[in-house]
């Protein structure tokens, strides 16, 4: 049983596991959504909606969503085998983030 479930935002401590879930989860994405690659553009615009679900210390989910000033979007969305969707409810709409402000 998971002791404890924490959704947060990214933190760079998380980048070896959330690349070893993407590598498991995203087996057949394309070359351009290389998960370092992908990390590493996120984090230039709204880190603040990139976020990780984490299960005993272990990164278990996460969620990359976006703003564009009208429409909220979910862009990548990753959860290990014995998750449901905690991330994808953290995500709709992060209230406190000032990207999601005009919603």
């Amino acid at each position: 049983m998971v002791a404890s479930i924490e959704i947060r935002p990214y933190e760079s401590r998380d980048q070896a596991q959330v690349v070893a879930l993407w590598s498991d989860v995203f087996r057949d994405d394309p070359p351009w959504n290389e998960p370092a690659s992908m990390i590493r553009r996120k984090l230039t615009v709204q880190p603040e909606l990139f976020l990780v679900t984490v299960a005993d210390d272990q990164v278990v989910g996460t969620v990359m969503a976006g703003f564009d000033g009208v429409r909220g979007w979910i862009h990548h969305l990753g959860l290990g085998v014995k998750v449901s969707s905690p991330s994808r409810t953290a995500a709709e709409p992060r209230a406190d983030s000032p990207a999601w402000s005009s919603c």
